[in-house]
């Protein structure tokens, strides 16, 4: 276990190409090189030389080999629907807004799914709009 540990230490720079020698260090230390099967990983340009280099180390062609990791995917198009392309613009609007003017602009975005969840929202928004409601629905 202790050598694994002091394997898996990054003993020298975060680049692609160190990455790639140390994995490759840990993957012939074990004999488990010849069994590399698939890399998971985003698309940053350190893992992107990574496993150009360990390609060449391991004399593979990792393209086939290389899946994108979900939970990064899932993460970017989140950001992307929740703030759109300017992250900077949105947090300054948030800055002078409360949490119930924040809620009903985000769901203004999502068009008339976003309008019915406002109405909604705001028909049940206090214990007297609700009895007006009530008193609504039992006529």
């Amino acid at each position: 276990m202790t050598v694994l540990l002091a394997l898996l230490r990054m003993y020298s720079r975060h680049t692609g190409v160190s990455i790639a020698e140390q994995i490759y260090e840990i993957l012939t230390h074990f004999r488990i090189a010849n069994n590399f099967g698939y890399a998971i990983a985003d698309n940053a340009s350190e893992n992107t030389a990574c496993l150009d280099h360990l390609s060449e180390l391991l004399s593979i062609t990792l393209d086939s080999r290389c899946v994108m990791c979900m939970g990064h995917v899932i993460n970017l198009v989140a950001q992307e629907c929740l703030w759109g392309s300017d992250i900077n613009a949105f947090e300054e609007e948030l800055t002078n807004i409360t949490i119930e003017e924040f809620e009903l602009r985000n769901w203004q975005r999502h068009g008339p799914i976003g309008k019915l969840h406002n109405l909604i929202r705001y028909a049940t928004h206090s214990s007297k709009q609700r009895d007006l409601l009530d008193t609504i629905q039992r006529s």
